[in-house]
C-alpha cells in the first residue's frame, strides 16, 4: 500500500510539473499583438478605474486617444479592441471586461455590422478567442466565431495555431505586460490618403443586416440594460460603400427601437469639422491630425452630455501618476536668441500651450528687457490669452504700463507689480492646478492665488496677442524677452531663486534686411528627386532657411522644376503655414495636367500651364509685403499681400502641417535652386542661369555598352562570363540587350544570363533562364516573367530586349514577344553569363547555356530598329 501512495504521488508530481511547463509554453507561445494586449491591461486596472469603455474594431482602438481624453476633460476612458473584431465577439469581449470593470457607458463601434459575413477569418478569430480566460464565455466565444467545431476546440486549445512561433519569439514574449498607461494610438508622420466620401446624410435607404450580426447588437444592448450601463452605439467616418451606409441605417433603426443613442458619424463626418483630405491615414483609420479631431470630438460629447467625474482631480488616481514621476527639472521650451519686437509685425511663437489642459501644472522662468516703451497703450511682453469673448478673458498676459509690469492670469486677475528699475527684471510665475504665484527679481509677491479658467488652445506669444488660436496677431509691441524657460512641471522657491538666466545672443536679423545688393544664402548642391529610397534624398529635403520669420523679410527665390506623370503629393517646394486660420508663406506644387501653382503670401495663388517632362524656371521676389512671379522670364503675377511671419524653414519634396509634422513627402524633381538674401533686379532675373545642379552620385549610370569578343558555352559546374556591365546601377537607365543563343527543346539549359538580385522578397533585375525544357523565361523589372515558347529540336534563338524607363519590350526572330511595365530598385551587379548571384554575391546555379553573340548599347531602341535587329539567324554561317 505504502509503494502504491509513493507511485501515485509521483504521477501527480509529474503531471503537476508537465501541466506547468505546458502552462508557461502556452504563455510564451501565444500571439502578442498591440490589438491583443488591451484586454491583458484591462485585468491588471485597479477596480472602477474604467469610466468609459470603448469597445470594437481599430475604427476604437487607432481612431481615439484616451490620454487626450483624459488630459482635456478628465474622462478616464479605455480603447477595448482587436482589429478587424465582429459584433459577436464585441459581445463576448464586452461581457468578460464587466467582469473587471464596472464603467459608466459603454460606448460600442458597429462597423463591422456593415459585412455581410458570419465568420471571419481564422487568423483573426483566434485573436478574439485567445485573449478571453478560459470559462463558458470562452468556449461559447470560440463556437460563435468558428464554422466548423474542430477548428473552434483548436482555438480554445490555442497550441495549435501558435505552436510554430518559435523563430518569432522575442524578448517581449517571455515578459508580461506591465505597464498600464492609457492608451494614445499614434500613425507614421506624414500619411495622408485623400478619401472620396459619398454624401451620405442624403442616403435614407435601408439594407438589412445579417441575422448574427443583429442578434448579436441586440445581445450587447440587452447586456448593458442587466448591468443597468449607459450604452451609446458608435460608427467611426469612414470611406463607406452606398451599401455599408445603408446597412447602417438599419442600425440607427434598431438602436432607436431599443431607445440607444447612436453616434453616426460616417453621416456626420464633414459637419464634424473632419477632411477627407488631410484627416485619414487610409479609407478607415485616421492619420496623427485625425486622431486628434476625433478624440476632441468623443470628449465633448461625452462631457456635453453625461456626468462624468474629472479624475485629474482625485488624487493618487492612476492616471495622474506620470505627473507625478515628470522629470521636474526638463524644460519644455527654452528660448534660444533673444527677442526684440518692433511694434509692427514681429513676434515669436514658442508653441507652448499653457492653457490646453485648464488644470496643468507649469512654471515660467522670464527675463524681460528695461526700460518698457513709454507708449499710451500697454505693450505685450507676451501671452498666452483669449480675448474672444468679453464676459471669458483667461489665460496668461504679461504686458507693460509705464515702468511697472502688469501680469493679468487665470480668469483675468490682473496683478500689478512694482515699478522697474535697471536693464532687466526677472520673473518666475508658477500655475499648480488653479493656483499661482508670481515672484519679481527673486522676491516672492503673491502665493497660491485660486485662479479657475477654462481651457484655451492658444500658443504663448512674445511680442504680441491672437484674436483666435492660430489666427490673425495684434498689438505688436516693440518689448524684449532676454530669456525665458517653461516647465511643465511646478519648480520649487529654491530652485526659481537660484535660477540665472544666461546672456543669450540677439536674434539674427531675418532674411534680407538691411541687404542692398542680393547676396546668395542657399544653393542646392545636387538634384533633387523625391519618392524613391533607392537615391539618398529619398524622401524630402530641409534647406534650413526661414523665408518667413519676419513679414519684412526681402529676398528672391530661384528654380528650375521639371513637371512628371506621377509627382506624388506633387510638392516642389514649401515653406507654408498649413494652419487652416492662417494659410501663409510660399508654397510651389504641381496640379493636374503639368500645372504649377505657386500660392505665396496670405494664401494668394497663380497657376502657371507647363508640360511633362520639360524643365520649368521660376523667379518668386519678395520685397516686404510686394512679391513677384516669374515663369520663363515673363511676370506672371504682382501683389501686395502682408502675412504673419513663420518660422518654417523652405523644405523641398514634402510640406510641414499645422503642428510642425513632414506630410505630403512627393515625387517631385528640383533641378535647380538658389535663395538670395535682398531683392534681385528684374534685368538680373532674366539674365540668370537656371543650370541644373549635378545629378546624385546614385544617379549617375555608368554605360551599358558591352559587346561580348567570342561565343560563351557553359559547363554547369564552375564556367562563367562576367561581362562587368551594371544594367542597374541606376534603375531607370535606358538600354537594348542584342544576343543570339542555342536552344534545344526538351534539354534545360538553365540560366543564359543575370544581373538579377535574389534578395529575398526584393528580386529584382534581368535574367534569361529556361526553367524547364521546353520554355524560356526573361524576368525583367520586379522579377515579372515573360515566357517564350521553344521551336522543336536544336536551333538559333534571337532575341533583342529593350529597356526604356520601367518598360521592357521582348523581341524574338523579329516579332514582338511582350511589353511590360516593371519598375525596379537598383542593383549594383554586373551581368553574368552562364551563372547568377545569391544574396550575397556568391556565384551558383552554373548551367551548360550557349551563347554565341550578345552586344549592349545605352539607350532604347525603336520599335521599328529593335525588329529589324531581332531578325531570325538563319544559318550559322555569321558565326
Amino acid at each position: 500500500m505504502k509503494k502504491l501512495i509513493q507511485k501515485a504521488v509521483k504521477v501527480l508530481a509529474f503531471l503537476l510539473v508537465l501541466a506547468l511547463c505546458y502552462g508557461l509554453m502556452d504563455q510564451v507561445l501565444k500571439i502578442k499583438t498591440d490589438d491583443m494586449v488591451s484586454m491583458v491591461k484591462l485585468r491588471q486596472l485597479p477596480p472602477d478605474t474604467v469610466d468609459v469603455l470603448l469597445v470594437g474594431s481599430s475604427h476604437i482602438g487607432t481612431n481615439v486617444d484616451n490620454q487626450q481624453i483624459f488630459d482635456e476633460y478628465g474622462i478616464s476612458s479605455y480603447n477595448l479592441w482587436v482589429g478587424m473584431q465582429p459584433i459577436w465577439n464585441t459581445y463576448y469581449c464586452l461581457k468578460e471586461a464587466l467582469s473587471a470593470q464596472s464603467p459608466q457607458i459603454v460606448i460600442a463601434e458597429v462597423y463591422l455590422s456593415t459585412t455581410t459575413m458570419d465568420y471571419s477569418p481564422k487568423e483573426t478569430a483566434i485573436k478574439n478567442v485567445e485573449l478571453l480566460n478560459l470559462g463558458i464565455n470562452k468556449v461559447q466565444a470560440a463556437f460563435a466565431s468558428y464554422e466548423k467545431w474542430t477548428d473552434a476546440v483548436e482555438a480554445l486549445w490555442g497550441l495549435p495555431y501558435y505552436h510554430e512561433r518559435y523563430d518569432d519569439l522575442t524578448i517581449a514574449d517571455f515578459v508580461q505586460e506591465n505597464d498600464l498607461s492609457l492608451p494614445a494610438p499614434r500613425r507614421p508622420e506624414g500619411g495622408v490618403a485623400i478619401l472620396k466620401m459619398l454624401d451620405y446624410a442624403s442616403i435614407t435607404d435601408k439594407l438589412p443586416i445579417t441575422e448574427k450580426n443583429e442578434q448579436y447588437l441586440r445581445k450587447i444592448i440587452d447586456l448593458c440594460k442587466q448591468k443597468n450601463i449607459t450604452l451609446i452605439l458608435m460608427a467611426a467616418p469612414f470611406e463607406a460603400t452606398e451599401e455599408a451606409a445603408m446597412r447602417l441605417n438599419t442600425v440607427a433603426e434598431i438602436a432607436k427601437e431599443e431607445g440607444v443613442p447612436f453616434l453616426n458619424y460616417v453621416k456626420e463626418w464633414d459637419s464634424l469639422g473632419m477632411d477627407a483630405n488631410t484627416d485619414f491615414y487610409d479609407g478607415g483609420h485616421f492619420n496623427n491630425q485625425g486622431i486628434v479631431k476625433f478624440s476632441r470630438i468623443v470628449g465633448q460629447y461625452l462631457s456635453q452630455n453625461y456626468s462624468l467625474r474629472d479624475c485629474r482631480k482625485i488624487e493618487g488616481f492612476i492616471w495622474n501618476a506620470s505627473q507625478v514621476t515628470a522629470d521636474k527639472n526638463k524644460a519644455e521650451f527654452i528660448l534660444s536668441n533673444q527677442f526684440s519686437g518692433d511694434g509692427v509685425s514681429e513676434y515669436y511663437d514658442t508653441k507652448i500651450k499653457l492653457y490646453e489642459n485648464r488644470y496643468s501644472s507649469w512654471t515660467i522662468l522670464t527675463q524681460i528687457g528695461l526700460p518698457l516703451p513709454d507708449t499710451d497703450e500697454g505693450q505685450v511682453v507676451m501671452a498666452c490669452f483669449d480675448e474672444q469673448n468679453g464676459e471669458n478673458y483667461r489665460g496668461l498676459l504679461i504686458r507693460g504700463e509705464g515702468n511697472a509690469l502688469q501680469v493679468i492670469l487665470g480668469n483675468n486677475r490682473t496683478f500689478m507689480l512694482p515699478l522697474l528699475h535697471g536693464d532687466s527684471a526677472t520673473l518666475a510665475i508658477t500655475k499648480d492646478n488653479e493656483r499661482y504665484s508670481i515672484y519679481l527679481n527673486g522676491e516672492k509677491l503673491y502665493e497660491n492665488e485660486q485662479l479657475p479658467c477654462d481651457a484655451y488652445s492658444g500658443t504663448l506669444l512674445l511680442g504680441c496677442e491672437e484674436l483666435a488660436p492660430g489666427g490673425e496677431k495684434f498689438r505688436f509691441s516693440p518689448t524684449r524677452v532676454l530669456n525665458l524657460e517653461v516647465y511643465d512641471s511646478v519648480l520649487t522657491e529654491s530652485e526659481i531663486l537660484a535660477w540665472q538666466p544666461e546672456d543669450l545672443p540677439e536674434a539674427p536679423k531675418p532674411l534680407g534686411i538691411g541687404v542692398k545688393d542680393a547676396a546668395e544664402v542657399y544653393t542646392l548642391p545636387e538634384q533633387f528627386v523625391g519618392g524613391d529610397e533607392t537615391y539618398r534624398q529619398a524622401s524630402y529635403l530641409d534647406t534650413q532657411t526661414q523665408l518667413f520669420a519676419s513679414t519684412a523679410t526681402r529676398f528672391t527665390l530661384l528654380t528650375s522644376v521639371t513637371p512628371s506623370e506621377n509627382p506624388g503629393n506633387g510638392v516642389f517646394l514649401s515653406c507654408f503655414d498649413e494652419n487652416a486660420k492662417n494659410y501663409r508663406g510660399l508654397l510651389i506644387r504641381q496640379l493636374d495636367n503639368a500645372q504649377i501653382n505657386i500660392v505665396f503670401g496670405q494664401n494668394v495663388g497663380v497657376t502657371v500651364p507647363g508640360e511633362f517632362d520639360r524643365e520649368m524656371h521660376l523667379a518668386i521676389v519678395k520685397d516686404g509685403t510686394n512679391y513677384r512671379i516669374y515663369a520663363d522670364g515673363l511676370l506672371i503675377a504682382e501683389a501686395e499681400s502682408p502675412a504673419d511671419s513663420y518660422d518654417g524653414t523652405l523644405l523641398i519634396g514634402a510640406q510641414r502641417d499645422a503642428d510642425g509634422n513632414i506630410f505630403r513627402i512627393s515625387q517631385t524633381q528640383v533641378n535647380h535652386l538658389s535663395v538670395y538674401a535682398g531683392v534681385m533686379a528684374e534685368a538680373g532675373i532674366a539674365a540668370y542661369d537656371f543650370a541644373a545642379a549635378p545629378l546624385p552620385p546614385e544617379m549617375v549610370a555608368e554605360s551599358a555598352a558591352y559587346t561580348m569578343p567570342g561565343a560563351f558555352v557553359g559547363n554547369g559546374s564552375d564556367r562563367a562570363l562576367d561581362t562587368g556591365v551594371k544594367l542597374y546601377d541606376v534603375a531607370t537607365k535606358d538600354w537594348t540587350l542584342d544576343t543570339v543563343i542555342d536552344v534545344r527543346k526538351g534539354v534545360n539549359n538553365g540560366v543564359y544570363m543575370s544581373c538579377f538580385s535574389e534578395e529575398t522578397g526584393h528580386y529584382r533585375g534581368f535574367m534569361l533562364r529556361q526553367d524547364n525544357a521546353d520554355t524560356l523565361t526573361v524576368y525583367v523589372g520586379n522579377s515579372v516573367g515573360v515566357t517564350v515558347d521553344l521551336p522543336q529540336g536544336t536551333s538559333l534563338m534571337h532575341l533583342v530586349v529593350v529597356k526604356s524607363g520601367s518598360q521592357y519590350t521582348i523581341w524574338q526572330d523579329g516579332e514582338l514577344v511582350q511589353r511590360v511595365e516593371s519598375a525596379c530598385d537598383n542593383y549594383d551587379a554586373t551581368l553574368l553569363l552562364g551563372a547568377q548571384r545569391d544574396a550575397d554575391g556568391n556565384l551558383f546555379r552554373f548551367s551548360n547555356a550557349g551563347i554565341r553573340t550578345l552586344n549592349i548599347t545605352d539607350g532604347a531602341l525603336s520599335d521599328t530598329d529593335a525588329a529589324a535587329l531581332s531578325a531570325p539567324v538563319k544559318d550559322n554561317s555569321r558565326f
